[in-house]
């Protein structure tokens, strides 16, 4: 393996990680003092269901962190869609309800944060409310940004997001 690839993310980038698990340590402690060995073991499930969500935090920013440094070793001239976070536009209920479908073409303009700044509607669906589901879903995506001369930059890229009523049956279908 290579050495490792700085980000600029600060000196250790898994000291997060580890202040976090000791906050739950911590709180655990806290309650062990504050309502003793005999209730804690009420609180217990609650402090392992928050030690679980910390502990898949973890693993979701280090995919990120890698799929950054594969750009920024890599300079990649696209950005691309962060591994740890769903790409999903959300269907809605009235246009499912309606059987209103349609693919809806975006210009999205990714920030060096993996942001989205931007978008546009290049293609529409034809129904407002598939535009406005892709539109407003878009805006809460994240990506890996662009990279050029290992810095990361902005880009443009075009997202189609297709919206597909699953009760229909297709149309060449048996």
């Amino acid at each position: 393996m290579g050495q490792p690839v700085k980000t600029g993310h600060g000196p250790d980038p898994g000291a997060r990680g580890r202040a976090r698990l000791a906050i739950v340590y911590g709180c655990a402690l806290l309650a062990l003092a504050a309502f003793g060995a005999g209730r804690l073991w009420e609180f217990l499930p609650r402090i392992a269901a928050g030690y679980a969500a910390l502990r898949y935090n973890l693993d979701v920013s280090a995919r990120t962190r890698a799929a950054f440094a594969e750009a920024l070793r890599s300079n990649a001239r696209v950005p691309q869609p962060d591994p740890s976070v769903p790409h999903q536009a959300s269907y809605p209920v009235l246009a499912q309800r309606l059987h209103q479908q349609g693919q809806v073409m975006l210009k999205v303009l990714v920030l060096p944060s993996g942001q989205v700044g931007d978008v546009q509607v290049l293609q529409s669906s034809g129904f407002a409310q598939l535009d406005a589901a892709a539109l407003t879903g878009v805006g809460d995506w994240h990506y890996v940004p662009a990279v050029r001369d290992h810095r990361p930059v902005s880009a443009w890229i075009r997202v189609n997001i297709r919206f597909r009523d699953e009760s229909d049956p297709p149309a060449n279908g048996p």
